[in-house]
């Protein structure tokens, strides 16, 4: 008689759990190497799908965590990448920044000049202010000396003519 193979129930033996983990081990490696393959911008769409891997892992009586180690270590290095080369994007060169920081000094420079030419203009101009001035109350001081003369002028030429006009 020959043993038949029974459809309806599996006993698992020794040699099966090396199977199993023989295809836990070959699900698990092609996944990695299925995110490795894809492109950067890819890997998490890729890493979606992930949980349903790990619940068939379970399933076989694996342990999904060393591939979940390997699997969030690789995605994480990928999304520090993808940070980093965006970054990098928004980041100027050095000459371009030199450029740049030129183009704003210039304007600042054409500015304090016209400031201190301004200043010196101003400067100028308070000294011209100042000698004029000094030269109103000059020419003030000499009209109220002139004024007090012709005052003390017309009381002599009044009292002069008063007095030549009694002698005569």
């Amino acid at each position: 008689m020959v043993a038949a193979i029974s459809t309806t129930s599996f006993r698992p033996g020794p040699t099966s759990q090396s199977i199993i983990i023989c295809v836990i081990r070959a699900v698990g490696s092609g996944y990695l190497n299925a995110l490795k393959n894809a492109s950067f911008d890819e890997v998490a769409k890729a890493y979606e799908s992930i949980p349903m891997m790990y619940k068939s892992i379970k399933r076989l009586n694996g342990d999904p965590n060393p591939l979940r180690k390997l699997v969030d270590d690789y995605v994480s290095s990928v999304s520090t990448y993808l940070a980093l080369t965006q970054a990098a994007l928004t980041l100027r060169h050095p000459d371009d920044l030199d450029k740049e920081k030129t183009a704003c000094i210039e304007p600042v420079n054409q500015r304090q000049s016209h400031l201190i030419a301004m200043q010196e203009e101003l400067a100028t101009v308070k000294g011209k202010h100042k000698a004029a001035i000094e030269k109103v109350v000059q020419l003030e001081e000499a009209l109220r000396i002139a004024c007090e003369e012709e005052q003390k002028l017309r009381s002599d030429v009044d009292t002069k003519s008063t007095l030549v006009t009694t002698i005569e």
